[in-house]
């Protein structure tokens, strides 16, 4: 006995449409083994994108926020009265406070940035994943095929093997019948 390529053990006199059935039933089980794989790490990338997309919800928001309270306090700079009323402190004042909020909105963009890079990460990965189950899927299928035609053939092999209506070897039904029939 021979080990063939699916590891297992075959006889000398097996037919080569069982050993390659055998072959090709060992690969689209490990085809089908890394379809299970991707499924369980498309699981787990799933949820790391929507952890991705909700720190990103968060820091967009936080730089949306600074980015309103700067133009709304750009908006509401002090006039001649408040000026005089404040004894021309009021100017220096917003001026402080606006540099203070222009600050925050330049604080709020790294994390920003990062989110979106980590975002794009997930995205690229769960990509990547999705790609190579795809590829295992159709190996799968074409191993199928594959199987399907190799089985066909071992049955092709048995039928011609197998004697009809009694004649060795002849494989026609009525060939005893002499022709006449």
């Amino acid at each position: 006995m021979t080990a063939d390529q699916g590891g297992r053990e075959q006889a000398p006199g097996e037919p080569a449409a069982a050993r390659r059935l055998a072959a090709l039933q060992a690969s689209a089980s490990d085809a089908y083994a890394a379809i299970t794989a991707a499924d369980a790490a498309l699981a787990g990338l799933a949820r790391q994108r929507v952890a991705a997309e909700r720190v990103l919800r968060h820091a967009a928001g936080a730089r949306r926020a600074a980015a309103r309270a700067a133009a709304e306090h750009r908006q509401a700079r002090p006039g001649l009265t408040a000026e005089l009323a404040a004894r021309f402190r009021a100017r220096s004042r917003w001026r402080a406070r606006q540099a203070g909020l222009d600050a925050a909105v330049t604080a709020a963009e790294p994390p920003l940035a990062e989110a979106r890079l980590a975002l794009s990460a997930a995205r690229d990965q769960f990509a990547a994943r999705v790609q190579a189950r795809a590829e295992a899927v159709t190996t799968l299928r074409r191993l199928t095929i594959a199987c399907a035609a190799a089985r066909a053939e071992i049955a092709g092999e048995a039928m011609a093997a197998k004697p009809a209506d009694g004649q060795p070897g002849t494989g026609e039904p009525g060939a005893a019948a002499g022709g006449a029939g």
